[in-house]
């Protein structure tokens, strides 16, 4: 360093201080709010709400407006559901019952027997099936008729069918009970009934077809009785 310039520096440094010679202090600042940037572009705008500012007005938010009610048309009536009415059913027609062919009313016997006719029917008719299925034919047993008519009797009030227990001393018994018409007029039928059972097993289900057929059998008794319009028919087989 040169000698004058040092002597200048040492004289500076060596110089009293004079608060007057010195500038006067800046006056603080006022606190505010800050200065907007300036770099040459506009300074930001304080938000709403800023101290020292108002909020401008808001209008009030338009809401849309309310739609249009929802119209709907009400259905069209139906038709009204119209149904042919059907058409009449024809009328239903039964042919009546075939009547029975007329019966000569039987000749009593001598004995006063009214039932002789019916009985030897039962017995021709029988043995006409019992050719059928190649077995002899029966014979009528005048001896055992009356105690037949007895067990017919005794079926009818007692209200049961083969109740007499084989006190005639019969082998089999076949019986129509209760049966609606005359004596002459349900044998037959009856005997038709039986003889459609055919063979077989069970006896329960078979037996009258059996005992009308069996070739064990060589005689037989018809018995009969009558009560209100009713006939129970009594067949007793014997050996």
């Amino acid at each position: 360093m040169r000698p004058l310039a040092l002597a200048a520096v040492l004289l500076l440094a060596c110089a009293p201080y004079d608060p007057s010679s010195q500038p006067p202090p800046a006056a603080p600042a006022a606190y505010g709010p800050p200065s907007p940037y300036a770099y040459g572009q506009p300074a930001y705008p304080a938000p709403p709400g800023y101290p020292g500012q108002a909020y401008p007005p808001q209008p009030p938010p338009a809401y849309p407006p309310p739609p249009a009610p929802y119209a709907v048309a009400p259905p069209a009536p139906l038709a009204p559901y119209a149904v042919a009415p059907p058409e009449p059913l024809a009328p239903y027609a039964v042919a009546p019952p075939a009547l029975p062919p007329a019966q000569t009313p039987p000749a009593p016997l001598a004995n006063g027997d009214p039932h002789a006719a019916a009985r030897q029917r039962c017995v021709t008719e029988t043995n006409a099936y019992r050719a059928k299925v190649g077995a002899a034919p029966v014979v009528q047993r005048p001896d055992q008729q009356a105690c037949a008519d007895q067990d017919a009797a005794g079926d009818a009030a007692n209200g049961t069918v083969h109740g007499g227990s084989g006190h005639c001393g019969w082998g089999a018994q076949n019986e129509c009970p209760d049966w609606p018409g005359t004596p002459d007029g349900i044998v037959t039928e009856c005997l038709a009934s039986m003889f459609r059972e055919g063979p077989g097993e069970p006896y329960a289900k078979h037996g009258h077809y059996i005992n009308m057929t069996s070739a064990e059998y060589r005689g037989l008794a018809c018995g009969f009785h009558e009560q209100g319009g009713h006939v129970w028919l009594i067949q007793n087989y014997y050996r």
